[in-house]
């Protein structure tokens, strides 16, 4: 139900995402003392490393499927593939592979505009390719 549907990439796009996040109140502990203030500004990828890509596509997409087995993220246990149509569970036994749905939270935090689109950690900060398939070869 909280599946994000996404259009197919018209263009190859590169663009970089910035994840640094202020805080709008307090951040406290259970006995109320106050970890971070309001205001305090982090980038969570100076804490946590995205070791892999991250790879969305649409699944009910033969030619997003086809290319994701075909590219080096299909062979690539570390890439974690994202859906933003179809079915996991289909997807999971087609591929053999963990497979998670694309909500719509994690497409804006990510910026994620079209599929397929892949996103990579790059000095801290998010580097996303969307990708045009070409639809000739």
């Amino acid at each position: 139900a909280n599946l994000h549907t996404l259009p197919r990439a018209a263009s190859d796009r590169v663009f970089t995402v910035d994840l640094t996040h202020t805080l709008e109140q307090d951040l406290i502990d259970a006995q109320g003392t106050i970890l971070y203030p309001a205001g305090f500004t982090f980038n969570p990828l100076r804490y946590v490393s995205l070791t892999g890509a991250l790879v969305v596509i649409d699944g009910s997409d033969p030619e997003q499927v086809a290319w994701f087995k075909g590219s080096p993220y299909g062979s690539n246990r570390r890439a974690l593939l994202l859906l933003s149509g179809w079915l996991a569970a289909s997807m999971r036994d087609e591929l053999r592979r963990p497979v998670v749905y694309l909500t719509e939270d994690i497409a804006q935090r990510l910026q994620v505009r079209a599929v397929p689109s892949v996103v990579m950690e790059q000095d801290q900060h998010l580097t996303v390719r969307e990708v045009l398939i070409d639809e000739h070869h």
